[in-house]
């Protein structure tokens, strides 16, 4: 029972996030009419979000982090579809309530994440025997500091796409300070929390096997997505290579949350 209503504060996690798609495109909060694409002259971030999808992402994430982790007693980020949906819901409130006012686009890998959670068969979202390394203390800073870094990252990606696929076309880039100043700004909170994910591990992985570091596939492709995220906050005044660092960044921070988990053996391939 408690699996199906988990689905239902998924689904109702989903609408909430189409709902403020919607209200985004279409909301004219100064009397100007918001662009309801790239091309237009008024920002898509001057687009307000509502207060009501709000309350209901919030609602649905607190719901399904009760039903799968309070409930059955252990972190709910112990398997993919626990990842995946867990991964999911931040992303969703951040968009809700992390930001003032957020465009139609920055809501799209929220919507994609609990797509694929909601979409995997039905015996990976069985609750499993946790395994012994997971019940630890640890799990519950390490992993969502992972998780918030993450978030970030993939926020930063978003914001660094959109100046580029606009050049690429031909278009002119328009006034994107705002959004090179959003792309820092999730850029410097995705490193500080990597940042304390990375520590973090390393203490817990001398606590459970012994060693700091065993350049475990995890582990590695985990510092290279620190490294690109570094890399990218010392571009300077260069913002092209900023943008162009931050989405390499998130392109190895995909391999190391889901490239590793299916092509890659080792200490973490119960995740």
């Amino acid at each position: 029972m408690s699996i199906w209503l988990e689905q239902v504060c998924l689904l109702a996690a989903a609408a909430a996030v189409i709902w403020g798609m919607l209200a985004a495109w279409t909301i004219k909060p100064t009397g100007q009419t918001v662009a309801k694409s790239l091309d237009g002259a008024v920002p898509p971030a001057l687009a307000a979000t509502p207060l009501y999808p709000r309350l209901l992402a919030l609602v649905a994430a607190v719901g399904w982090i009760a039903l799968r982790g309070i409930l059955r007693r252990h972190a709910p980020f112990a398997n993919m579809y626990e990842s995946l949906s867990f991964f999911g819901l931040l992303y969703v409130l951040k968009c809700f309530w992390g930001q003032r006012r957020c465009p139609w686009w920055l809501y799209l890998p929220g919507l994609v994440m609990l797509t694929i959670a909601l979409l995997l068969p039905w015996p990976q979202k069985l609750p499993g025997v946790v395994p012994a390394a997971l019940q630890s203390f640890w799990i519950f800073i390490h992993v969502p500091a992972y998780f918030i870094g993450y978030v970030s990252l993939t926020m930063a990606a978003v914001y660094a796409l959109l100046p580029l696929l606009r050049r690429e076309r031909g278009r002119p880039a328009g006034n994107w300070s705002l959004w090179n100043q959003q792309l820092q700004r999730e850029l410097e909170i995705a490193w500080f929390f990597c940042s304390v994910g990375l520590i973090t591990g390393a203490i817990w992985a001398d606590i459970s096997w012994g060693r700091f570091w065993s350049w475990d596939p995890k582990e590695s492709w985990a510092l290279v997505t620190w490294l690109l995220t570094a890399a990218a906050l010392h571009t300077g005044r260069w913002p092209r290579a900023r943008q162009i660092l931050a989405l390499i960044a998130f392109l190895a921070m995909l391999y190391t949350y889901f490239g590793v988990a299916f092509f890659a053996s080792g200490l973490h391939s119960y995740v």
